[in-house]
């Protein structure tokens, strides 16, 4: 099932790149990333979490954060945590957790 409708999305590719760098642009799976990002949101349940600590846990991520808040599937909150760097950052929650 495929929750966020990635799939119908035409994604670009800017040529010129070496085929291994096209070959690793088409390999993502944007909706499966994004059910990554939401199972560890659901992992810190109402606690939340950072765009920054989704980075630090998966390597990578930030993007789908931007995504799922785009799509209302969760939600930023007023609160806000320190990231590695020392910023304040602002956490954000499963939308049915507000």
């Amino acid at each position: 099932m495929n929750l966020f409708g990635w799939a119908k999305t035409k994604r670009t590719y800017t040529e010129p790149q070496p085929a291994t760098s096209r070959a690793a642009f088409e390999s993502v799976d944007l909706a499966r990333e994004a059910e990554q990002v939401l199972a560890v949101f659901r992992a810190f349940g109402a606690r939340g979490c950072t765009a920054d600590e989704i980075e630090d846990i998966r390597g990578h991520g930030h993007q789908r954060v931007v995504e799922l808040r785009r799509k209302g599937c969760i939600i930023r909150t007023d609160r806000k945590r320190h990231t590695r760097s020392g910023r304040l950052a602002y956490i954000y929650v499963i939308a049915t957790q507000s």
